[in-house]
C-alpha cells in the first residue's frame, strides 16, 4: 500500500541554529515525515498553533523564549496540550533534564541526538496517539 506524503505526521522541529533543524529535517524527511520548523521560543508557538503537529521536537536553550517556556505556553493551550514535546539540549545536565520534563516535555535528548534512540522514541510516541 502506498501512501500519500499528507498521511505522514507532522513534526515540528524547534531550534535556534539553522543546521540543526536541516539536520533534523533531512533526517525526518527521509523517514517519510512531514517537518515543518521554527528558530525561537514564540514561533514554536504561533506554528504549533497553525498546523497542530503530531509531535514537536523542542531545543531547551534558545534566546528570547526558551523551549521550557514554550512548552510550558503549549501545555497550558487546550488545542496544543496533547502534544508530544521531545526535549533536546547540548548541555549534560540533570537539572535541565528535570525542568523538561516538569514543563511536559515527554522525554530530553542530549545532542548530538542519537538518531537510532530518537527513531524508537518518535515511534513509540505516535503509536501511543495514534499518529
Amino acid at each position: 500500500m502506498h501512501r500519500r506524503q499528507n498521511d505522514f505526521p507532522t513534526i515540528l522541529v524547534v531550534d535556534d541554529f539553522e543546521d540543526i533543524r536541516l539536520i533534523l529535517r533531512l533526517w525526518l524527511e527521509s523517514r517519510g515525515y512531514r517537518v515543518v520548523e521554527a528558530g525561537d521560543g514564540d514561533k514554536a508557538i504561533e506554528v504549533a498553533r497553525q498546523v497542530h503537529p503530531a509531535l514537536i521536537i523542542m531545543d531547551i536553550g534558545m534566546p528570547q523564549r526558551s523551549g521550557i517556556s514554550a512548552t510550558y505556553k503549549i501545555k497550558k493551550d487546550p488545542e496544543l496540550n496533547g502534544i508530544p514535546i521531545v526535549a533536546i539540549t547540548g548541555y549534560e545536565s540533570a537539572d535541565l533534564h528535570e525542568d523538561a520534563l516538569k514543563a511536559g516535555c515527554v522525554a530530553c535528548l542530549t545532542k548530538p541526538v542519537d538518531t537510532c534512540a530518537l527513531g524508537k522514541l518518535l515511534t513509540n510516541l505516535l503509536a501511543i496517539t495514534g499518529t
